[in-house]
């Protein structure tokens, strides 16, 4: 979900997300995305940080072992 200063990740389910991405971040000058690959454990959240101005409206998270969602606010 979109969070002031970025977007929070949550494995909800049972079994670790070893390889989540964040995907349709706009490039731009001054967007970054902090990181958009990493690991989560069951039930463990991280917030990825975003700088600049930029709609987070075209994101989605996925992992390796999970479909796509779109980023809520």
């Amino acid at each position: 979900r979109a969070v002031r200063g970025g977007v929070e990740v949550q494995n909800l389910g049972e079994v670790p997300a070893p390889l989540v991405l964040v995907d349709g971040f706009p490039h731009g000058p001054g967007a970054l995305l902090h990181d958009d690959a990493f690991g989560l454990a069951p039930g463990e959240t991280r917030l990825v940080g975003v700088e600049g101005e930029v709609s987070l409206a075209s994101l989605s998270v996925r992992a390796w072992n999970a479909d796509a969602v779109g980023v809520s606010a």
